[in-house]
């Protein structure tokens, strides 16, 4: 769904897309793309695919906030890093899936 908006959109428009294809309570769904290290949350309170945010160091105050990863979501990834998984290759997957 993210890959065919090529932007992030709201928990609403992916919970309307997700329960035409499958039923799905909305906060197993709110788990998931906040859980999942290949998801993050926007400043601007969307979801979007991780593979699509500039490199922390090159974003600045031009940076579209849909672009620009919100704290929170920062810090579980880092958990996730800490809890022994490998991010780098759970993303990675996306770079080949433009």
């Amino acid at each position: 769904i993210l890959k065919s908006e090529r932007r992030p959109i709201s928990l609403e428009a992916i919970y309307l897309r997700v329960d035409q294809i499958r039923n799905i309570r909305p906060s197993t769904l709110t788990m998931l793309l906040s859980m999942h290290p290949r998801f993050y949350k926007s400043k601007e309170n969307t979801y979007g695919l991780r593979v699509w945010l500039p490199p922390r160091e090159k974003q600045t105050l031009r940076t579209p906030e849909w672009l620009v990863e919100e704290s929170d979501s920062i810090k579980r990834l880092e958990q996730s890093a800490q809890r022994g998984y490998d991010v780098e290759s759970i993303i990675a997957v996306d770079f080949n899936k433009k």
